[in-house]
């Protein structure tokens, strides 16, 4: 998509009238169908705009709306500035606002020059990640040398500048772009001529976008051409295509926000045009370049941009996702899983979840879309938490310890002794037939304190493991009571 707008107004006859902003003194030479006076945005009020011989070029400034669709991404943006420098010199910084959000001052990372009655120059700027950081909104541009207007007599006098805004909408149909940049001078006999290649059309609207300068509505015989097929509709004849329009497929182009706010007819953009055409007709499904061509007989003006938004078969390009688990996919009772997934940028899980990794505490399947970009793919897994604890052979019983509380005699004629084990039961078994046993719901390490010990001898201790599929292991110690049985 292209924003922009003038910095500077034509105050000829047959001029539109800007919707907003206000034109005063003009000065002279006046009819030349050319800028006269420079613009300045947000003055003498925030929202309003004024343009007149007390406004230089160093105070000049107008402001273009940019609006990114819905689920939109900026993937690049590059500003465009252009005028004819003040003693040959191009400038080195241009401004960049959001007014009142941000400001920056841009260093261009290109430029280019002709000579038409002076120096003419274009510059480039990468602007991607300020408009990526600040989205939609007003973009404001100052910063843009220029000879003094006041009182010149010139018809090849324009200033103004262009944003192109490259984004990804995987709700439209896929498109190549591609931009060709560099100030070219039209004259008769000479013109501005790109191609654009390494293309695979396919059926579906494509478009020309052009930024020019110095297109003037009294002079015709200047062209645009794709393909030879001249490029015309209602606002750009095909005869006086550079007419000073900002225009979408022949509709004029007038945007709140803008300011100065323009009509985007005929003549109103004071030697700027900044058109985006309908070229399907020219095209052909299949085609893998084409040639345009800015010409004229018998006028002279200049183009800096050319940029081409033409359909094509989008690749094909799945994502390969994953999902890895943590501990493992089977896990036993009462315990959770982490499943993490990996090979795209954001992730949806059918249960709801955006995130990264989920966790997880019921069997069932569990799957997850892997979204970058437009492209997407997909994964699944069995989740199993088990209802019963693990039947893992590694797990055993285990007798730890036995221990006796006092000696048996006079003054303990019955004692107890306490044993610890691994396992879901403990029994003590002795002289007499003596038995002490607990019984456990879940296995874990655990007491058993056997009371009413009143022989010495010797005793064994049990510890014993089933696991949830009926597997037995148990392991045993004895000890040996002291002590003398009481009468």
């Amino acid at each position: 998509m292209m924003i922009g707008n003038t910095l500077a107004q034509d105050v000829g006859p047959g001029v539109p009238a800007p919707i907003v902003g206000t034109v005063g003194a003009a000065g002279t030479n006046t009819s030349d169908t050319a800028p006269d006076v420079f613009w300045r945005a947000d003055s003498p009020s925030d929202g309003q705009a004024e343009a007149n011989t007390s406004i230089t070029a160093a105070q000049a400034r107008t402001t273009a709306r940019l609006d990114i669709p819905a689920g939109a991404t900026v993937r690049k943006a590059y500003l465009y500035a252009a005028a004819r420098a003040p003693g040959g010199v191009v400038p080195t910084t241009i401004t960049l606002e959001v007014p009142g959000v941000a400001s920056q001052s841009i260093t261009p990372v290109d430029n280019s020059t002709v000579s038409l009655n002076g120096t003419f120059y274009q510059t480039v700027s990468d602007v991607t990640e300020f408009v990526q950081q600040h989205g939609s909104g007003n973009y404001r541009v100052s910063g843009v040398s220029s000879v003094a207007l006041t009182n010149l007599n010139d018809a090849t006098i324009a200033v103004g500048w262009s944003m192109v805004i490259v984004y990804e909408s995987c709700s439209e149909p896929y498109r190549q772009i591609q931009i060709k940049d560099g100030l070219r001078l039209v004259v008769d006999g000479a013109p501005a001529t790109v191609t654009f290649s390494g293309l695979n059309v396919a059926g579906g609207p494509a478009y020309l976008g052009v930024f020019a300068m110095d297109g003037d509505d009294a002079s015709v015989g200047d062209a645009l051409t794709v393909k030879g097929n001249a490029v015309s509709n209602t606002l750009n004849p095909a005869d006086n295509f550079f007419n000073s329009t900002r225009s979408f497929s022949g509709t004029a182009v007038s945007v709140s926000g803008d300011l100065p706010r323009l009509t985007g007819t005929a003549r109103s953009m004071s030697g700027i045009d900044l058109d985006v055409a309908d070229i399907t007709g020219s095209l052909t499904a299949g085609d893998v370049s084409f040639d345009v061509a800015a010409e004229t007989t018998g006028d002279t003006y200049l183009v800096g941009l050319f940029v081409a938004g033409v359909p094509a078969q989008a690749p094909v390009s799945a994502l390969t996702v994953s999902i890895a688990a943590t501990p493992s996919l089977t896990v036993g009772q009462g315990q959770t899983l982490t499943l993490t997934a990996s090979g795209a940028d954001s992730y949806s899980w059918s249960g709801g979840e955006s995130t990264t990794a989920i966790s997880v505490s019921a069997s069932g399947t569990y799957a997850v879309t892997g979204i970058t970009g437009c492209n997407s793919g997909t994964a699944k897994v069995e989740a199993t938490v088990l209802t019963a604890p693990p039947c893992d052979p590694a797990i055993v019983a285990n007798a730890f310890s036995v221990t006796q509380t006092a000696v048996l005699g006079a003054n303990a004629c019955d004692v107890a002794v306490q044993a610890t084990g691994f396992g879901t039961s403990l029994r003590l078994t002795g002289p007499n037939d003596y038995v002490y046993s607990t019984v456990y719901r879940r296995p874990g390490n655990y007491r058993l304190n056997a009371l009413a010990i009143r022989q010495p001898g010797t005793y064994t201790f049990t510890a014993a493991y089933q696991d949830a599929c009926g597997q037995v292991s148990t392991q045993t110690m004895t000890y040996i009571v002291t002590g003398t049985a009481c009468p």
